[in-house]
């Protein structure tokens, strides 16, 4: 398939592949950029690397697409179809071709593109979630993390603890102004406190194996409504050691309209989810 090449938004570094001519909208993230053409997304990974991810080279970036294809496969197998190499032609543009292709300059994740009308941030905001609808999702992530269990999670509460040390020292690093770092330092000592009253609460569910090889970044706006329930950007770039609950608060969306009842919505919402998480499994 034939495609014209064009450097990614905002950065130099990576030539990406405009995927063809009818691109409608390039999404970016602080990690990635998302060319979304017809009913397909494209997901070109940036060559970063922060402490929390490495993508700095094409081959990294190679490894990591395939492992986002791996682990998105077990909750929305049908959206992710694979990995593509991106190769450049002797006329300056580009071209989609089969992974490890010899030629490839990058790789991208190939996506089915969804409606985002159909997710459970969108319908919440919307007024439009049923109880019914929440069951079901608490279902499905509850057979999930049992199926995703990790029976020997030697060192999960220490990795924990590690990954949230590292968030503290990123957010106070990178803090861009005073009020930002005033408002980051309250969250670590917070954080903190937290982690030191649960310590022996975590270290005797990992004990337990109540630990997941988990999604890592379960939000609202990930989870899809349209075919069923399917989850989207379960994280690549960690170890995803996590507590089965871990997540679980933001499974209702954090944005939206700041009113009353939008904020009653939220709350009645996660504890319906959390009711009917609990019953299924451990």
């Amino acid at each position: 398939m034939a495609v014209v090449a064009q450097h990614a938004p905002s950065s130099g570094d990576v030539l990406a592949a405009a995927l063809w001519p009818h691109v409608v909208e390039v999404r970016e993230t602080h990690i990635s950029w998302v060319f979304l053409a017809g009913d397909r997304a494209y997901k070109l990974k940036k060559p970063v690397t922060l402490p929390f991810v490495d993508y700095a080279t094409p081959d990294r970036r190679w490894a990591m697409c395939e492992e986002e294809v791996r682990l998105n496969r077990r909750l929305a197998p049908d959206l992710y179809l694979g990995v593509r190499a991106v190769v450049a032609t002797p006329e300056g543009g580009a071209t989609l071709a089969p992974a490890g292709d010899p030629d490839a300059i990058d790789h991208v994740v190939e996506m089915r593109r969804f409606d985002e009308a159909s997710t459970l941030a969108a319908l919440v905001v919307r007024g439009g979630v049923r109880r019914r609808e929440l069951e079901v999702v608490g279902r499905r992530l509850a057979e999930f993390h049992v199926a995703t269990s990790v029976p020997h999670a030697v060192g999960a509460t220490a990795a924990l603890h590690a990954a949230l040390a590292e968030n503290a020292d990123t957010l106070l690093a990178l803090a861009p102004d005073r009020e930002f770092a005033r408002r980051a330092a309250a969250l670590v000592r917070f954080t903190e406190s937290f982690f030191a009253a649960c310590r022996d609460k975590l270290e005797v569910r990992a004990g337990a194996g109540r630990v997941s090889d988990g999604h890592g970044d379960l939000r609202a706006e990930h989870i899809l409504l349209e075919r069923g329930v399917e989850v989207v950007d379960c994280v690549e770039w960690r170890l995803r050691l996590a507590r089965r609950r871990r997540g679980l608060r933001s499974r209702v969306p954090d944005h939206g309209p700041r009113c009353p009842r939008c904020f009653r919505g939220r709350a009645l919402g996660a504890r319906r989810l959390s009711r009917r998480r609990r019953r299924p499994g451990r």
